[in-house]
């Protein structure tokens, strides 16, 4: 099944750019993209976890992988992991935060190479604001 849309160009040109950046230059990275994008557009709002969690699970492996490479390369330094590699390093975590600032990656791991990580926990419950109706 297949689907033709109309874009602007501007919003087509970021597309491919996006989709070539994230997913490679090989068939199918548009498509991947683009599937990517409406399976979070298409869920209900604030259920777009799953998406993340696989993100998650991609750096973690990718950091399992890289472990011995990036401790040799980086060691003692801040290093942006993302499913895609590693994007930004620096001395210090305002200077790659800077670097990736204005990157539209679903999830980045900061890590400091060479240190101990300490273990993934809930630190709090998710809470949302509702406003009060007038007179009520």
């Amino acid at each position: 099944m297949g689907l033709k849309i109309v874009l602007p160009k501007a919003l087509e040109e970021r597309l491919r750019r996006e989709a070539m950046k994230r997913f490679g230059y090989g068939k199918g990275a548009i498509s991947r993209a683009v599937e990517q994008a409406l399976r979070i557009w298409l869920k209900p709002s604030g259920t777009s976890s799953e998406l993340l969690d696989e993100e998650r699970e991609r750096s973690d492996e990718l950091y399992r992988k890289l472990r011995g490479e990036l401790e040799s390369k980086y060691y003692g330094k801040m290093v942006v992991l993302t499913s895609q590699g590693v994007i930004a390093s620096g001395d210090d975590l305002e200077s790659v935060c800077k670097e990736v600032r204005g990157r539209d990656y679903p999830h980045m791991v900061f890590i400091r190479v060479g240190e101990p990580h300490a273990p993934r926990r809930m630190l709090g419950w998710r809470v949302s604001m509702r406003r009060r109706v007038a007179g009520a």
